[in-house]
């Protein structure tokens, strides 16, 4: 989890010509939400520092929007059953939702349609 403060905090002060930087970080976040054996908490927190980094990235906001809400439905529409990746989708569509909300709601009939299956999910940890 230290990692993910840490992360957020060298993005956040990342020079203009390294902007780049913001991608790395938003792929390794991503990545993060789906380690084996990652906890609810943990996943929270990526999910969380994702929300946070595309706040603060100016230039590459839209594009790290449109690849989180990607990976969200790809990972809802699974056809195997991977309950650690419904949950990261879950978590990650919370924040996107919350906090980049014009983006999240042009795409909201897509998330609405692919939702019902988590909603349908026999274990209690998935929502």
């Amino acid at each position: 989890m230290k990692v993910l403060c840490f992360s957020v905090c060298l993005a956040e002060t990342s020079i203009d010509g390294e902007s780049n930087r913001v991608v790395r970080f938003a792929n390794f976040l991503l990545k993060v939400l789906t380690m084996p054996n990652m906890d609810e908490a943990g996943m929270e927190l990526a999910a969380r520092a994702l929300a946070f980094l595309i706040q603060t990235s100016k230039s590459y906001a839209a594009e790290l929007v449109e690849k989180c809400l990607d990976q969200c439905l790809e990972w809802l529409e699974e056809p195997t059953r991977n309950e650690q990746r419904r949950l990261a989708s879950v978590l990650l569509a919370r924040e996107l939702a919350m906090f980049t909300s014009t983006s999240f709601f042009l795409r909201a009939n897509v998330f609405f349609k692919s939702i019902f299956t988590v909603l349908r999910d026999p274990k209690v940890g998935v929502l």
